[in-house]
Order: structure tokens, then C-alpha cells, then sequence
């Protein structure tokens, strides 16, 4: 991976700087080799974090149920037992939130959408209604534009 060939015939050459440069060539290529190994490590343990993160454990979920439960079970026999908030339950709690807010805005760009969509067929039924009141009253649109059309055309 050095290049012990490339030592030889580099310090057949230049006896004394020849080695050191060899030695300057090692410890760069080394250096660089181990960089890229710690990034290729750190980016693959970022990954693997994320990946975890985005899951949810069914035994937090189990928990915080059991926990929910106790809790409503010791307020219905009359004790008054605060329910233990650990860092497992408040992660719970958290998703559960960002879950329903994230369907709050989903529904909430649904509803903006339809708006959108009924004014548009609504202006476009008022369109319609304006063409159907002219047929009605006897007056062709298309007949109406070719006589002011003709009108405009000057005398030859």
C-alpha cells in the first residue's frame, strides 16, 4: 500500500532525501487513509442514529401505556399518585405530538385545497349560468360578437 518498491528505487536515487521524502509520503498517506476511515464511520454511526430515532420501541410504547394505566387505576381507588414523567414516557408524549400536528397540518392544507377548488367551480358555474341566462333571453353570444364584428369592418 506504501510502495515498497517505490522506497527502493527512491532511495537508490537520493540516498538522504530520498528516505525522508518517503517518510513525508507514509505519514500523508496515512493521515489521509484514517480521515476517510473516520469519516466513513462517523456518517454511518449518524445514520444509524437517525434511523433509531425515527423508530418508535414498543416496549416505550408498552410502558407509557402501563404507566397511563396505573395512574387512571390509582385515581378511580382514590389515591392521588402523580404519575412518574421519566425521559422514556416525555419521548413518547413528544412523538404522539409531533404525530398530531403533523396530521393537523396535512388536514389543514387538505382543507385549503378544497377551498381553492370550490371557488374556482363556483366561478366557473356562475360562467355557465351567465351563458345560459343570454340563451335564454334569446341572444346567441356567438352571433352577438359576429355583428360587432361586422360593425367595426370600415366601407370599401
Amino acid at each position: 500500500m506504501l510502495g515498497g518498491y517505490f522506497y527502493t528505487t527512491l532511495t537508490e536515487r537520493y540516498p538522504v532525501f530520498g528516505a525522508w521524502f518517503y517518510l513525508f509520503y507514509c505519514f500523508t498517506m496515512m493521515f489521509l487513509i484514517l480521515n476517510v476511515l473516520v469519516a466513513i464511520i462517523n456518517t454511518s454511526c449518524e445514520l444509524g442514529s437517525q434511523e433509531l430515532l425515527s423508530k418508535s420501541n414498543e416496549f416505550e410504547i408498552m410502558q407509557f401505556m402501563m404507566k397511563s394505566l396505573k395512574t387512571k387505576i390509582s385515581w378511580l381507588s382514590g389515591e392521588t399518585a402523580e404519575p412518574e414523567l421519566d425521559d422514556a414516557t416525555a419521548e413518547v408524549q413528544l412523538r404522539i405530538e409531533k404525530l398530531k400536528s403533523s396530521r393537523i397540518n396535512r388536514l389543514q392544507k387538505q382543507e385549503v385545497e378544497a377551498m381553492s377548488t370550490f371557488e374556482k367551480s363556483m366561478k366557473a358555474l356562475k360562467r355557465l349560468d351567465n351563458v345560459n341566462l343570454d340563451r335564454n333571453l334569446g341572444i346567441n353570444p356567438e352571433n352577438k360578437y359576429k355583428q360587432s364584428t361586422r360593425r367595426r369592418r370600415p366601407s370599401q
